[in-house]
């Protein structure tokens, strides 16, 4: 595990989590149609404050619908609203996979 400095939707203070490295991924790179929760958003104030309003918060569940091609946005499921982010955006958005549940039906 290793310390991140993180942002808050509710303040400007920054605060440092541990997160282990295996499980925590850019929500850019899953796969399509996998879910994922959110852990962590490395970004500025204002892509922060971008990601809170559209309702990507630490805690919450998010799938991956679709990734455009030639590196174009993604489609995102999000508290049961669809949304379009590019993926800049999407690589200051860290989760964790839900394959535990996978793994435990096999």
């Amino acid at each position: 595990m290793k310390p991140v400095a993180t942002n808050s939707c509710n303040s400007q203070d920054k605060e440092l989590v541990e997160i282990d490295d295996k499980n925590v991924v850019p929500l850019d790179i899953l796969e399509n149609k996998e879910e994922a929760t959110i852990v962590i958003i490395n970004a500025g104030q204002n892509a922060l404050t971008r990601l809170c309003h559209l309702g990507l918060t630490p805690g919450v569940t998010v799938k991956k619908i679709t990734g455009a091609p030639f590196q174009g946005p993604i489609e995102i499921r999000v508290r049961d609203t669809l949304l379009a982010i590019g993926r800049g955006l999407a690589r200051k958005v860290l989760v964790i996979r839900k394959r535990e549940e996978h793994a435990s039906n096999t």
